[in-house]
């Protein structure tokens, strides 16, 4: 009989009242699941999925995807995904899906938010609204977390003269969305962008918004922070503190200039992707994993991961770390996979008291050509990996279908543990999936298998001899 989390933590307050009434004092060691990377099933959500989202020909289906919580308060962690080709009411605006998810996969319903909703973004054509989601936390105080989705083409900013900088700038834009528990908005959603009050210094094809990721509260005010990446040259990442109204404190850069920052070179793209890891180096604040698909490696284009140990203003604590090919118990990694396309923290998968990651190699080949992979990286506190990271692609049993450039791994989110066995479970985008129709895109729900369930180590001592007695469960 396979005991489910919620069980165990009954049956531990059960117990601990039960021996507190009859018995001498007993001492309890909870341990959770552990997994080794390996996936129990998947289930695809595209355009003819019930209840799924209304996509088109090139509308780029899960180009992001992000877990926003229990909106609905059915106890299921629900999801905002991206579309970001999606012409909404334009050309190639963007659109965000916010699906109410089921246990199993499948979605109980999906409310879409462009520049047509109600309180909605104001966008342009190409802006590609949906290309990073954050989940901010609740700004508004509403009882529902809001979001932070980025633009990465936006070409709205202002110059200093004219006021515009025109059609394809590409400085990239940050919008600040307001839900409410059904996905509508509660009030006219926030633009941060280079014109913006204490925001980036930005200029012509930074892709500002490229990612995105709720950082924590580094500056002790009660509100959560922003970490947001700009990709143009080398790359950069800007850590935005923020404000409940969706303006800006202050922001501070990263990048290759910064004390104790990563080593880049020039097209490395610095910032594709960012993950909250936790905090590493027990100093109180939050680190990052920040991706960098062009970084050669070992070849050329395989792709790097660093890990930014962050001070609370935005400084970095200890020179930064790199994962790459050549990383002991690192990824195993071709020319051109670009791994670190995208990042996030999935728990402490192997026990160690460090939370692990999942990270996108969207062009690993696989079976066939650019169909995408997803690497499960076991960190240690200093950056480095416990032990040899886990690919999961589509020779995977019961991994992925895919077919040739889907680009599997463009992007994750940690949805939680939906299946009950103490693992989490994961969300992946797939944006260039052809299933339904051309670069439609899809989302592969993947059920993660845990390894070793489970488990509460009871030890009493009795009131005799002073002998102890354990069991395990």
């Amino acid at each position: 009989m396979k005991i489910r989390k919620h069980q165990i933590h009954l049956f531990i307050l059960l117990f601990a009242a039960s021996s507190l009434l009859f018995h001498p004092p007993v001492d309890f060691e909870a341990f959770a699941a552990t997994s080794d990377g390996s996936v129990d099933s998947t289930v695809e959500i595209n355009s003819s999925t019930a209840n799924g989202p209304t996509l088109g020909n090139g509308y780029w289906f899960g180009r992001s995807v992000e877990n926003i919580g229990d909106l609905d308060g059915d106890g299921v962690n629900d999801l905002a995904v991206g579309a970001t080709l999606d012409p909404a009411g334009g050309t190639k605006r963007g659109t965000v899906n916010i699906m109410f998810m089921n246990t199993d996969g499948s979605v109980k319903s999906t409310v879409e938010i462009d520049d047509t909703t109600t309180n909605g973004p104001t966008l342009s054509n190409n802006d590609r609204f949906g290309y990073a989601i954050a989940n901010i936390g609740d700004l508004d105080g509403n009882g529902v977390n809001d979001l932070a989705v980025g633009a990465a083409h936006d070409d709205t900013a202002s110059d200093g003269n004219d006021g515009s900088l025109g059609v394809n700038s590409n400085i990239g834009a940050v919008h600040i969305i307001f839900l409410n528990s059904d996905g509508t908005l509660t009030k006219q959603s926030v633009v941060i962008n280079d014109s913006t009050a204490n925001g980036p210094v930005l200029g012509l094809t930074h892709y500002f918004g490229r990612s995105v990721e709720n950082i924590g509260d580094l500056d002790g005010d009660g509100v959560n922070d922003l970490a947001v990446g700009a990709i143009d040259g080398k790359g950069a990442v800007y850590i935005m503190f923020m404000n409940t109204d969706g303006s800006v404190d202050s922001t501070v850069e990263i990048n290759d200039s910064t004390t104790n920052g990563p080593d880049l070179a020039s097209g490395d793209q610095f910032g594709l992707g960012i993950a909250n890891i936790g905090d590493l180096d027990g100093n109180g604040v939050n680190d990052l994993a920040v991706g960098a698909i062009y970084d050669d490696g070992t070849g050329t284009d395989r792709g790097a991961l660093h890990i930014i140990f962050l001070d609370s203003d935005g400084t970095l604590t200890k020179q930064s770390a790199e994962i790459n090919d050549s990383t002991t118990n690192g990824p195993d990694l071709e020319d051109s996979d670009f791994f670190g396309s995208a990042v996030e923290k999935i728990g402490d998968l192997d026990g160690n008291g460090v939370n692990d990651l999942a990270v996108g190699a969207f062009d690993d080949n696989g079976e066939g050509t650019d169909r995408g992979a997803l690497h499960i990286i076991f960190l240690n506190s200093d950056g480095t990996l416990t032990k040899q990271s886990a690919e999961i692609n589509d020779s995977t049993t019961n991994g992925p279908t895919l077919s040739d450039v889907d680009r599997f791994g463009s992007s994750v989110a940690d949805i939680g543990d939906l299946d009950g066995n103490g693992v989490n479970d994961l969300a992946v985008g797939a944006y260039l999936d052809d299933e339904i129709g051309s670069n439609r895109g899809a989302l592969h729900i993947i059920f993660m298998h845990e390894t070793t369930q489970p488990t509460v180590t009871i030890t009493s001592s009795t009131g005799s001899s002073g002998d102890a007695t354990s069991s395990t469960h």
